[in-house]
């Protein structure tokens, strides 16, 4: 396993969305690992990664 960290920006305006997804992070972890929610989330925006980088 591979330790890194991963920095995010959040518009002002969807905050408490954020603020929700955060406070839910143990109960989201028991659907799917951060690494596939990263995936998913550029794949979402149209965003091109490489798996070599990628988390976990």
């Amino acid at each position: 396993m591979t330790d890194g960290y991963g920095a995010f920006t959040v518009n002002h305006s969807p905050l408490e969305t954020a603020r929700g997804c955060i406070a839910m992070q143990d109960e989201h972890r028991r659907i799917g690992t951060f690494a596939e929610e990263c995936r998913a989330c550029l794949v979402r925006h149209g965003i091109a990664s490489d798996e070599r980088s990628a988390p976990g």
